[in-house]
């Protein structure tokens, strides 16, 4: 199999600045532009410490190597992390990768730290061998989350051409556990909170189990196991309020290129989902001509600058005809460093999208007093969102960890968890994903209140034979010292219902 040919092989030369097999290794460059750009800092310089500065593109690897054209492709990335040693043939120069140094013709000896660039190769080689699950989640996340943001022609090929890296993952870790369509059995609970970018679109055939990113087309964001430090510089950890009773996928053949069916068998809180009310939308002003915004924009910039005439500027935007017209969105004056935007001006493009396709996947979930947040996997009509039922189930808490005494502290960061709605068998229990939805501080308590509120007045309305004979405690999954424990109205413990997700 090719994987093997790429794992087995000693160098791989990469066209990486190639769209396609009509373009060659090499390019026309200048080598003299790969030289040092040298800067000397003259003592009693206000903010630079006196010496010689050697300037670069700290991005360059970024713009040049990740984001070059061949690696852009979905079947690139197993090729390019599986080989022991990668050639990249930029636009500009050569660049070296392996599993222990990153260089480039300006750089030979090593690429600075400062470089952005992709660390997976390193994660996947160095870091994951050995019994720590968190490795293995933390090297999943950034495969996923780069895999799904390439292309690939066929969406048919979406656990194909990924298989080789699960392989290796599968082969390299302990810990791992069975390969379930783009997840994995151990730390399962840590891989179910991921969600769509703004365009994912589900698969028209079936390829993989709704719990599973792998059923979806476009980029996806992994958040597997969200633990460690955020971007305030505190550390966040997290508890789980689901139980996963079975978990499993059935293939004719090969359950890393492929798989038929896919169940999750799980118990958990179930809360019935109110959608908050859109806000009005406002009316669009009335479109000017261009004559009108011309003569706007240059009254505004001759109180700045009297002498601005408007000559110079030059219109841009979305037009049924040449330009200059009614729908100009950007006006720029290159003399006078001018750009003007002008956010309500129609945009035609929309527009038609809008008339022709009134859907979105963004909405709020109505908790009272709160809100709380829905992505859904793909866009669908508000409308139709309404008619459906829609379940919530909260799968992680995260909580705040003391930075002082590295300890669990008082403060929930976030509860997460999937929306679900009932299938056809619904009788049977059987639910399916259709989004992802988070509750901030604020509406995790007022969501807790409403889960007892349910429970008291009975208003799930599920099916019987679906309670679980074992409730959820608020203290297995809450902080240890959040202050909501202690309040009356606040329930101490939660029904659990027992359901399959297809």
């Amino acid at each position: 199999m090719m994987w093997e040919i790429y794992t087995n092989s000693y160098l791989n030369l990469s066209a990486t600045a190639s769209y396609d097999s009509t373009q060659s290794l090499f390019r026309k460059r200048n080598p003299e532009m790969l030289s040092h750009c040298a800067v000397t800092i003259p003592e009693g310089h206000p903010q630079i410490g006196s010496g010689e500065y050697i300037c670069y593109d700290d991005c360059e690897w970024l713009h040049l190597v990740d984001n070059g054209p061949v690696n852009t492709r979905a079947w690139v990335l197993q090729e390019r992390l599986l080989s022991p040693r990668v050639v990249h043939f930029s636009e500009n120069q050569l660049f070296w990768e392996c599993h222990q140094l990153k260089a480039s013709e300006r750089f030979p000896g090593g690429i600075p730290s400062r470089y952005s660039s992709s660390g997976q190769r390193r994660l996947l080689h160095n870091e994951l061998r050995g019994q720590e699950p968190r490795k293995l989640l933390e090297v999943w996340d950034k495969i996923v989350a780069e895999y799904t943001s390439t292309n690939l022609t066929y969406g048919s090929d979406k656990l194909v051409a990924i298989s080789a890296l699960a392989r290796q993952v599968s082969e390299y870790s302990k810990v791992a556990g069975e390969y379930l369509a783009g997840l994995w059995r151990n730390k399962l609970i840590g891989q179910l909170c991921w969600s769509s970018s703004s365009r994912t679109v589900r698969s028209k055939e079936y390829r993989a189990p709704s719990w599973s990113w792998a059923c979806l087309d476009g980029a996806i964001w992994p958040r597997f196991d969200w633990v460690g430090y955020g971007y305030d510089g505190y550390r966040y950890d997290s508890k789980s309020l689901i139980k996963i009773i079975d978990a499993s996928v059935i293939s004719k053949g090969d359950p890393f290129v492929s798989v038929t069916a896919g169940e999750l068998h799980l118990s958990g809180l179930l809360y019935r989902v109110t959608l908050a009310k859109s806000e009005t939308a406002q009316s669009s002003p009335e479109p000017r001509s261009a004559e009108e915004r011309r003569a706007d924009i240059v009254r505004v910039m001759s109180e700045i600058e009297p002498s601005f005439t408007g000559e110079n500027m030059v219109s841009f935007g979305v037009s049924d005809g040449p330009l200059p017209t009614g729908d100009q969105l950007i006006d720029i004056d290159v003399m006078h460093g001018m750009i003007c935007v002008d956010e309500s001006a129609p945009n035609n493009l929309q527009k038609i999208e809008d008339e022709t396709s009134p859907k979105r996947r963004d909405f709020k979930m109505d908790l009272g007093q709160h809100e709380g947040d829905i992505r859904l996997d793909e866009d669908i009509n508000e409308e139709k969102l309404a008619q459906m039922d829609l379940i919530f189930l909260p799968v992680l808490c995260y909580s705040e960890l003391d930075r002082v005494y590295n300890r669990e502290g008082f403060e929930i960061e976030s509860i997460q968890g999937l929306v679900l709605t009932a299938t056809e068998a619904r009788a049977n229990n059987i639910y399916r994903r259709i989004g992802w939805a988070t509750l901030d501080e604020y509406g995790a308590a007022e969501f807790l209140c409403n889960l007892g509120n349910q429970e008291l007045d009975n208003s799930l309305e599920l099916d019987g034979g679906m309670v679980a004979e074992e409730r959820l405690k608020l203290e297995d999954f809450m902080p240890k010292h959040w202050p909501g424990k202690e309040l009356s109205f606040v329930p101490k413990d939660f029904a659990c219902y027992e359901i399959r997700i297809v």
